[in-house]
């Protein structure tokens, strides 16, 4: 006798999109499609693989649940996590999300969908290097009351009191 999974379906972010940022994993998930089941247990998210956190599961879907009348949870079977792409690497990533149920001997059911991580809407802007690490070259213009400004190219203190105090660097380029 075949085992029915659970049944999941990520709507965001489409399959084929790319993507950049952070954006929002969501969709539905309920015991199985085809009989009344148990209730959803934990909802994981994964990227390539490597489990990255845990939906918020129990959003409303009435629309769902009209489809699938008298699924345990309904009408809330719906999930969303924010997922931070700008940590991976721009090119092809595999989303997946799966779902156990909460039968006495737990099932697993899983979607995943294909996405292209892009650049950064503000990418072309940063020209710091692959690395991130970049240190100011000079003191550009200091405002208010600002004591030693030259220490802050050397990572010692600067104070700046009052309001209205700033100090404006130079990276160069």
């Amino acid at each position: 006798m075949a085992v029915a999974l659970p049944s999941v379906y990520i709507e965001r972010p489409l399959n084929g999109s790319t993507v950049s940022g952070t954006i929002t994993v969501k969709g539905w998930a309920i015991d199985n499609a085809s009989t009344v089941g148990t209730a959803i247990g934990p909802v994981q998210v994964q990227v390539d693989g490597t489990t990255v956190g845990n939906a918020t599961y129990g959003l409303a879907r009435s629309d769902v649940c009209t489809a699938y009348p008298g699924r345990m949870g309904c009408p809330n079977v719906g999930f969303s996590y924010l997922l931070n792409t700008t940590g991976f690497t721009q090119g092809p990533h595999t989303v997946t999300v799966c779902v156990t149920d909460t039968d006495p001997t737990p099932d697993t059911g899983c979607q995943s969908v294909a996405i292209t991580v892009g650049p950064s809407l503000f990418g072309r802007y940063n020209l710091a290097p692959a690395s991130r690490t970049v240190r100011p070259v000079s003191i550009y213009t200091t405002s208010g009351n600002v004591q030693n400004p030259s220490n802050f190219l050397s990572g010692n203190p600067t104070r700046l009191t009052g309001s209205g105090s700033y100090v404006t660097v130079d990276f160069a380029q």
